[in-house]
């Protein structure tokens, strides 16, 4: 499914290349400050969260190089020793996605990773009341970085393929937005409660910006760092390290502070989304979100199968 739509919207657009055009990496005025006491994370839960961020490079490569089924057993192992009761919900929340994402993607190629994951999966959860009264709104930090939410106006999506949710296995809901100038948009993290219910949580997982309309309009890209959000870093996010950032299908460093997006909702494109009409707006995201509540129980329930069958190595 995944790869006959990214083959769909190559289609759809004729020559693939001019789906793509390399841009300016500029997150000057957007890119909120950060507490003086940021830094990095290299905990279990950091290399868990950077592990499954590493994810989303592989699907555009189809495959990870052979080290890194490695490295992700080696992560989800260090996850082990997580102490749940240690972290904020919000921090548990994003372990837990990680743990999931990584679950999903090793699913019937290495059962000795997925069924690990999925175990932290279990470790990780926060009671369904917690959850429910959490919510399902986007954290207000992101507004540091994007403005007033009653700012944005929802683009309409219901003619085009949910690609974003796709690569990412449904782990994630993602809403874009005309905010202002910027074009933008940004995931919601999935969580499983102690019951295995899956919710929408307000956790956001992270965040593409344009600065504008134009096809050449600089971008910016924000990412969910655990040490951000213990730190009160606005929306937990930190900007895209271009010197270690993977090649993706949505963002690729080429050059000293360039990076090559592709233009799937730029002008001219195929896939150039429209704002939703406002009073339609309601309706379509409690849409959205139940959609992808269901599709996430969804590929949850078919990684449970999956992991009772024989596994076949790629």
């Amino acid at each position: 499914m995944l790869y006959a739509t990214l083959a769909a919207l190559l289609l759809a657009g004729g020559d693939g290349a001019a789906l793509i055009t390399d841009v300016p990496f500029d997150c000057r005025g957007i890119a909120p400050a950060v507490p003086p006491k940021c830094r990095g994370t290299d905990d279990s839960v950091g290399r868990l969260v950077v592990v499954a961020q590493e994810i989303t490079a592989f699907v555009a490569s189809h495959q990870p190089p052979a080290d890194r089924w490695a490295r992700m057993r080696a992560a989800v192992d260090g996850a082990g020793s997580i102490d749940p009761a240690a972290l904020s919900s919000g921090e548990r929340i994003v372990a837990q996605n990680a743990a999931l994402r990584i679950a999903l993607y090793a699913g019937g190629y290495r059962p000795e990773i997925a069924k690990p994951a999925l175990a932290l999966v279990t470790r990780l959860a926060l009671p369904r009341a917690t959850l429910e009264k959490m919510g399902d709104e986007p954290t207000s930090g992101i507004e540091q970085w994007i403005g007033p939410a009653e700012e944005w106006r929802l683009k309409d999506r219901r003619r085009a393929p949910h690609f974003h949710a796709e690569v990412h296995q449904h782990v994630k809901y993602f809403r874009p937005v005309q905010a202002g100038t910027l074009r933008a948009i940004f995931s919601q993290l999935i969580a499983v409660d102690e019951g295995g219910r899956v919710h929408l949580t307000g956790v956001v997982g992270e965040l593409e910006i344009r600065r504008g309309r134009e096809i050449g309009s600089a971008a910016c890209v924000g990412e969910i760092d655990v040490a951000y959000l213990r730190c009160g870093a606005p929306a937990g996010l930190r900007m895209a390290d271009l010197a270690t950032h993977p090649t993706t299908h949505f963002f690729s460093p080429v050059g000293r502070d360039r990076v090559r997006c592709p233009m799937c909702h730029g002008p001219g494109s195929s896939m150039t989304l429209p704002e939703a009409p406002l009073a339609e707006v309601p309706a379509l995201l409690a849409k959205e979100k139940r959609e992808a509540v269901v599709a996430a129980a969804r590929v949850l329930a078919e990684l449970n199968q999956q992991l009772r069958q024989p596994a076949s190595n790629p």
